[in-house]
């Protein structure tokens, strides 16, 4: 399966993320990745060890990799960047989705699980954290 990049606007700037396993829907995964890096990792893994069963959305965080630079200190603090990829489920029409953090990417995936009980915006149906630095 090929993996699409995208963008989605958000109040902070684009994100640029990945998009495999087909159009994502009613539910998806999303991996965000930790400090340094950014979500070029994914396709490889990807073709490895088909992910398929789920479709998943891999954002480069705000400040990384395509994503755009934001200025000013909101985008890059952990409930920015939840923020941002709220917006990007959003857009993707995501009603339940499985987060995956790692390193870094944990606590944004973390922020991101209680944004979106708080607003009711989409379910969150399962979370991983790997190496959270928690």
């Amino acid at each position: 399966m090929r993996c699409a990049r995208r963008a989605a606007a958000t109040p902070f700037g684009r994100v640029s993320f990945l998009r495999a396993g087909g159009p994502a829907g009613a539910r998806a995964g999303l991996l965000a990745h930790g400090l340094g890096s950014d979500g070029s990792w994914f396709p490889a893994q990807h073709r490895e060890h088909d992910r398929g069963f789920l479709p998943w959305l891999v954002p480069d965080l705000l400040g990384h990799g395509r994503s755009d630079r934001p200025d000013g200190d909101d985008a890059y603090r952990m409930a920015g960047q939840a923020r941002a990829l709220a917006e990007l489920l959003a857009a993707e029409g995501v009603g339940e989705v499985v987060l995956g953090g790692h390193s870094m990417g944990g606590l944004v995936a973390l922020r991101l699980a209680e944004l979106l009980a708080r607003e009711g915006r989409a379910r969150v149906v399962g979370l991983v954290l790997a190496e959270g630095n928690l």
